[in-house]
């Protein structure tokens, strides 16, 4: 089964059965794959171009990758969010039936208005069962949310979600500080050492052509919640959610004979800063990845127009528990006059090469230190008369 989205194209998810990619040999014959369509058009509000006027389906473009796990209550589901310019403004995340596209729970953020909550994230503890506990996911207002998925009452409704983090620029005076975006999926990691939970996710935003000037500052956080097993009813520091600037120990600059490293002692987790190169600003846009208690991670700085879209890159590699970078000679970046749209840890006869690709083409290794272990394996069956 191929599950995908729309993006700018449309407001809606679609599921597509490739069992037999030979079978595929027109428009015609993929039509005939198409297994369903959530939410149908009777089903869509009539401000996005549906039917519907009750009881409605509220999603708006379909930017985020949908996300296949298993629930303790529902068995396997597709994880689905109310991307971009939704009707109502609220945030959503859909629980879909795989087989037939059915909705088995809509859950909001009730009077909280939350714009462009697109890229959920689902934190699975067991890969040998793949039940998740929670999904993370981030909006356009800086808001990192949790809906847990471990816990329902009798009538089978999960509890209200949680706002564990409001990413902003520090404040000034009695300012608040602007809200800094969320426009990728959180990554959620456990540290080796000391099994905490950590929600990592970088803030900034490329969807229009305003945005590619854009001066303002964005950071990369690392929010502790809870440990492996269970995630935490308030911050780190002992604070109540939501986490805010205050609550995260910054990162300082390496001079690269000195390691950087976050003084973690009564924080709540730890911030990159990003910077700014000509007043504009560099931000997260793409995928995060990590392996075995070190976060990889890009910052763009973006040129040109929005349908050409070119620029340079940094990269960055970093320990989950102090953010101390990882990489040769100790400095918080490798800068790349290309924008990096891939990176990943390769793990190649027990010795760590992370990998980056750019839109060139290019693919490039990059030097540091990265930690080794021994492969676990997370279980096993016999597989007998394969074909």
């Amino acid at each position: 089964m191929l599950i995908g989205g729309l993006g700018k194209g449309g407001r809606s998810y679609y599921a597509i059965d490739v069992t037999d990619p030979s079978a595929m040999t027109s428009e015609n014959a993929v039509a005939g794959k198409v297994l369903w369509e959530f939410p149908s058009r009777s089903l869509l509000p009539t401000g996005s171009g549906g039917t519907c006027t009750t009881n409605c389906i509220d999603i708006g473009y379909s930017y985020g990758d949908p996300v296949v796990v298993k629930t303790a209550r529902y068995g396997w589901v597709v994880v689905l969010s109310s991307g971009y310019n939704n009707v109502d403004g609220k945030g959503h995340i859909f629980l879909v039936n795989p087989t037939n596209g059915a909705l088995i729970k809509d859950i909001s953020t009730g009077t909280v208005l939350s714009s462009g909550m697109a890229h959920p994230s689902a934190y699975v503890l067991d890969y040998s069962d793949y039940t998740a506990d929670a999904v993370y996911v981030g909006d356009l207002e800086g808001r990192v949310w949790r809906f847990p998925l471990n816990n329902v009452d009798t009538a089978g409704n999960y509890p209200a979600p949680t706002i564990i983090a409001k990413l902003s620029l520090p404040t000034v005076g009695t300012t608040p500080g602007t809200a800094q975006p969320i426009t990728t999926q959180p990554l959620i990691e456990i540290d080796p050492a000391t099994r905490r939970r950590y929600v990592m996710v970088g803030t900034g935003r490329l969807l229009d052509s305003t945005d590619i000037s854009d001066s303002q500052q964005q950071t990369f956080y690392a929010i502790v919640d809870g440990y492996s097993d269970q995630f935490s009813t308030t911050a780190l520091d002992g604070d109540s959610w939501p986490a805010v600037r205050s609550d995260f120990a910054q990162v300082e600059s390496s001079d690269g004979t000195i390691p950087r490293k976050a003084d973690m002692k009564n924080k709540a987790g730890w911030a990159i800063d990003l910077g700014t190169t000509n007043n504009v600003g560099w931000r997260v846009i793409n995928s995060t990845t990590a392996y075995n208690g070190i976060v990889g991670f890009t910052s763009v700085l973006p040129s040109g127009d929005e349908c050409n879209p070119s620029g340079t890159s940094r990269v960055y590699a970093v320990t989950f528990s102090t953010g101390s970078s990882v990489l040769d000679n100790q400095v918080d970046y490798l800068g790349l006059n290309s924008v990096v749209i891939d990176y990943n840890f390769l793990n190649i006869n027990g010795k760590v090469q992370p990998v980056i690709g750019d839109n060139k083409g290019n693919l490039d290794k990059i030097g540091g230190t990265f930690y080794t272990s021994k492969s676990r394996a997370l279980t096993w069956r016999e597989l007998s008369n394969i074909h």
